[in-house]
């Protein structure tokens, strides 16, 4: 493994065999492989090369592994029906499924984006093609039909392009065609052979394999095919490159209904997100409760980032549009915080209701119902601002009924607080404190009749 600019070359593998085809899981944190340690098989390791595991045990050849982008599922070629077949298997080695049944060789297969589709090469008609399948191995469908032949196909991450080897010029070389076959162009125009293509996250690069050195090394090129950069200068052979999908404006997808995109990442890492039941989340607010099922992820993340995290959930099967209008994320810091939700989006098609929560910080996520409201209690909330208008984060805010009874807030990464279920009707003091700023009004007081949620506080040094 080595860094996108080609420093930092390690060795995760040390094994008497050969070890070949890596490919990082969707979140980074795992590489599945081909070892020949017994004949060719699967393996899955820690993105560190700990913990090597050999999820297929078959006598022939099991190789070219690729990761679902929910990382539940590995596609792979192999031979153990006497021919070069597709086979689909959970992302531990259980329940191995084969999706092509062809007199022929079907190789390479690789995911699309979204998952609903695999695209390969066979030769089945005669000839290496470009062909595409559902991810369950219906409608297999031919994208090539060139005199030459045409391998190693890897769909962009938009899902619009395929990037593939052919050697339609009497070398190999890389080329790139919308995802329905169209529009074939030649990136490298080069003398000397070029293979496995390998997009970049963001879909502004290619890593490929090159000889043009008289040997094998991975080079890098912009999607367009210009400015081709070496990668790697040794004597030996560097080969079939696989890109982390980590890097700036990159949407990370580390379940199948929940995405985190960084605004910039200033030094790639890894981000995983571990699946949280009812039992391990903190108590919600008191007019909230638990989506069903329940969807919440621990996030945490070995890069470096600046600015905003856009956070995404995709909630399945939501009967209409009132129930996805009350769905939000909510964002574990010293409390749960509902802060900077955007509107939510009913689907009513595929009642799918998506959830949108921009924030500053990584830690527990997960969509939450609120409880209608009731004519009884309504909300309370609003922002503490520097004198230039940016939020105050963990500023203390107290509210205080006539009783003498106080509920206390610490805003959130913006600035922003809420009470919820107050009761109207009556009269309440809203004051806030923080260390390092002086307020010239930290204290307000007002008669509730309805919702308030410009209730702010602004500091004057």
């Amino acid at each position: 493994m080595m860094n996108a600019d080609g420093s930092n070359q390690t060795n995760l593998t040390n094994s008497a065999a050969l070890d070949f085809d890596p490919a990082f899981s969707p979140d980074g944190s795992k590489i599945a492989f081909t070892s020949r340690l017994h004949s060719d098989d699967i393996y899955v390791m820690n993105a560190d090369g700990s913990n090597q595991i050999r999820l297929t045990t078959d006598d022939t050849n099991d190789n070219v592994p690729s990761w679902s982008p929910d990382g539940t599922k590995i596609v792979f070629s192999s031979r153990r029906t006497g021919y070069g077949d597709i086979y689909l298997m959970n992302s531990d080695g259980t329940n191995q499924i084969r999706l092509t049944t062809h007199v022929a060789v079907d190789y390479a297969p690789k995911f699309s984006p979204d998952g609903s589709r695999i695209v390969f090469y066979s030769n089945r008609d005669g000839k290496y093609e470009i062909y595409v399948m559902n991810a369950d191995g219906s409608n297999q469908t031919r994208l090539t039909d060139n005199p030459a032949d045409d391998g190693f196909p890897a769909f962009s991450p938009d899902g619009s392009k395929i990037a593939f080897v052919t050697d339609h010029n009497g070398n190999h070389e890389i080329f790139v065609m919308n995802a329905d076959g169209s529009n074939p162009v030649n990136l490298t125009n080069n003398s000397a052979g070029d293979y496995y293509p390998a997009w970049s996250s963001d879909g502004s690069k290619i890593a490929f394999e090159t000889d043009r050195h008289g040997n094998s090394d991975i080079y890098v090129m912009n999607a367009d095919g210009t400015n081709p950069t070496r990668l790697t200068d040794n004597t030996a052979i560097d080969s079939r490159p696989t890109r982390q999908t980590v890097g700036n404006g990159v949407m990370i997808a580390p379940a199948s209904n929940f995405n985190i995109t960084f605004n910039n990442i200033t030094q790639a890492g890894y981000t995983a997100a571990a699946p949280l039941s009812a039992a391990q989340l903190p108590a919600l607010p008191a007019r909230y409760s638990l989506a069903s099922p329940v969807a919440a992820y621990d996030v945490l993340t070995s890069a470096a980032y600046s600015g905003n995290i856009t956070v995404t959930f995709q909630v399945p099967n939501v009967p209409h549009s009132q129930i996805c209008r009350r769905l939000r994320s909510l964002h574990f810091e010293n409390n749960w915080t509902d802060d900077n939700n955007a509107e939510p989006v009913y689907n009513v098609t595929t009642q799918i209701c998506t959830v949108t929560q921009t924030v500053s910080s990584l830690s527990p996520f997960v969509v939450a119902q609120m409880t209608a409201p009731t004519a009884a209690s309504v909300s309370v909330g609003g922002r503490v601002l520097t004198a230039e208008g940016r939020g105050i984060r963990n500023a203390r805010v107290t509210l205080t009924n006539s009783a003498g009874e106080t509920r206390i807030l610490l805003t959130g990464a913006f600035g922003n607080y809420r009470f919820t279920d107050v009761p109207v009707g009556g009269s309440y003091v809203i004051s806030v404190a923080t260390k390092r700023f002086t307020f010239a009004t930290p204290t307000q007081t007002l008669t509730l009749q309805e919702e308030q949620n410009d209730v702010n506080f602004t500091a004057y040094n």
